[in-house]
């Protein structure tokens, strides 16, 4: 079975969008606990989001950007749009 074209995007897509996320999280100095507490997502499952093995739903995600006090499009940046890698 050979694997659809679009899954190496997806999975890179991921991985930026957590480097993202666990970026913001850092500077605005939140643990990964109180983090998830407050987006009510399990903890596991935001530190498989910030390593690119996991994702969100779009409420979850603007959420987390609203904690953060970031704009969503931070997290979904150009790689969304247009394919560049940021």
């Amino acid at each position: 079975m050979s694997k659809h074209p679009s899954d190496h995007s997806l999975a890179q897509y991921r991985q930026l969008i957590g480097r993202r996320v666990r970026r913001a999280r850092m500077l605005n100095g939140i643990a990964v606990e109180d983090l998830s507490r407050m987006a009510g997502v399990q903890a596991s499952d935001l530190e498989s989001i910030e390593s690119g093995r996991g994702s969100l739903t779009v409420d979850e995600l603007e959420k987390v950007a609203t904690i953060l006090g970031v704009p969503l499009m931070q997290f979904l940046g150009e790689c969304m749009l247009c394919g560049s890698r940021q």
